[in-house]
């Protein structure tokens, strides 16, 4: 019996219903790339060159991306700093929200972090960045080091080796993305978070309704385009999503194959379906949520029709019924 109930649709049904149905159950594909953000942290010990002013030092520790300077991470030099050549000619002494001092009396380690983020308080492009390290303890050029890391949706994790002025070095990257997909019935629609790295979450739904879930379910009121926005933090960072959706609603208006009865739902193995009236010109598709038709066949009469899914997996699944008195499809959830 189960066997026959797994022909396909007709050729006639087939364009016409499959359109529909993965038009407003799939998850949509995207128009746009996702957001990545992040923290970069790099830390160094600094060893003498036996400068002749040593142990006293100056010291920079700033980003640059193949165009150049990006950003100053801290910069421990007051009336010296224009001994530290290479910093002065990326930079041109710019300190904006680095870390900053006077001349060190001691060699030490130092920890900075960066967000990924411009002078102007904006996300940088994903891609190659470089993190330099400089001091001097003469008014010449001091030692240099430098390590390269990728921004972007994967984790980094370098531990250089040592060098004669730099030890204990580490640097380590870690994304933060913005990223949903969603699956929607009929006004209801499912949102998914496929964010890396999050640690809270911000739904804007468009139409003034928000949401701290990670995986909201939302139902709007109204078909129509909503600019839907999810924001992720983790610490102090934070980026963000945004997807124009189209919601539409395929119902139909209130007629007996509106009131048909589809149970139980949720069910463990059987579904039931009958009509208050019966059915004229009748057909039943059940699908699984990624489309794969799973049962199908035609409906007469009164008589009630049975689906066995006991040998299905759980999940969703979505059933259609066409007839002449309308469209309409109902979500089946099996436990």
């Amino acid at each position: 019996m189960k066997s026959s109930l797994r022909r396909s649709l007709t050729l006639t049904i087939i364009p016409i219903f499959l359109i529909t149905l993965l038009a407003s159950f799939s998850p949509k594909e995207k128009s746009t790339q996702s957001t990545t953000g992040g923290e970069m942290t790099f830390t160094v010990r600094t060893v003498t060159d036996n400068g002749n002013y040593s142990p006293r030092h100056v010291l920079a520790i700033w980003i640059e991306d193949a165009n150049g300077f990006v950003k100053t991470r801290k910069a421990m030099a007051n009336s010296r700093k224009q001994y530290l050549y290479t910093w002065r000619a990326a930079s041109d002494y710019n300190i904006v929200d680095a870390i900053s001092g006077s001349t060190l009396n001691s060699h030490q380690t130092h920890t900075i972090t960066w967000d990924c983020k411009d002078l102007s308080g904006n996300l940088v492009p994903d891609g190659d960045y470089t993190v330099y390290v400089e001091f001097t303890e003469k008014h010449a050029q001091g030692p240099l080091f430098s390590i390269n890391f990728t921004k972007g949706a994967t984790a980094q994790n370098f531990t250089p080796a040592d060098e004669s002025n730099f030890k204990d070095m580490a640097l380590t990257f870690e994304p933060l993305v913005a990223d949903y997909t969603y699956v929607m019935n009929e006004l209801e629609v499912s949102f998914t978070s496929t964010s890396i790295g999050a640690d809270s979450y911000l739904w804007n739904f468009g139409d003034g309704s928000t949401s701290t879930d990670a995986n909201p379910i939302h139902t709007y009121a109204a078909t129509g385009d909503y600019l839907v926005s999810l924001q992720v933090t983790s610490g102090g960072n934070d980026v963000s999503y945004e997807e124009t959706i189209n919601i539409t609603s395929t119902s139909v208006a209130e007629t007996s194959l509106s009131r048909s009865l589809v149970y139980p739902n949720p069910t463990k193995d059987v579904i039931n379906i009958e009509n208050a009236r019966s059915f004229t010109n009748a057909t039943y598709t059940l699908y699984a949520i990624n489309g794969t038709v799973i049962a199908s066949g035609n409906l007469s009469g009164k008589n009630q029709q049975v689906i066995d899914l006991s040998d299905e997996t759980t999940g969703v699944y979505y059933l259609n019924i066409l007839s002449d008195d309308g469209n309409m499809t109902r979500k089946i959830v099996k436990n």
